[in-house]
């Protein structure tokens, strides 16, 4: 899984449209994250072909923050943005991973 910490909107902006582009799944995630762990963990165990994803590690700045609650409308982390700019967000990591296991499996 690649991933990466942008540094600026621009950069994270860039990040998602190349992921589009790619048709990649961006995973939003942040520090401290228990469930981002449970999550992790459990497409290492459903062995998710993790080359399909784009982790993207929000930095806790102001800037960052509000980007991804207010221009994003991110709901919170982990959350896995589709190519289509859906959105898959579970309160349950476990079954959030097996709906991203679903559909690596189908790209």
């Amino acid at each position: 899984m690649k991933v990466v910490r942008p540094s600026s909107k621009d950069e994270f902006k860039r990040v998602i449209a190349e992921a589009r582009e790619k048709k990649l799944l961006v995973y939003i995630s942040a520090y401290p994250c228990p469930e981002c762990e449970v999550f992790e963990a459990a497409l290492e165990e459903l062995k998710v072909d993790t080359a399909k994803i784009v982790k993207v590690d929000v930095p806790a700045d102001d800037w960052a923050v509000d980007f991804v609650l207010n221009e994003l409308k991110v709901p919170g982390s982990p959350t896995v943005i589709l190519p289509d700019g859906s959105m898959i967000d579970d309160p349950d990591p476990v079954e959030m991973a097996l709906k991203v296991k679903r559909l690596v499996e189908k790209a």
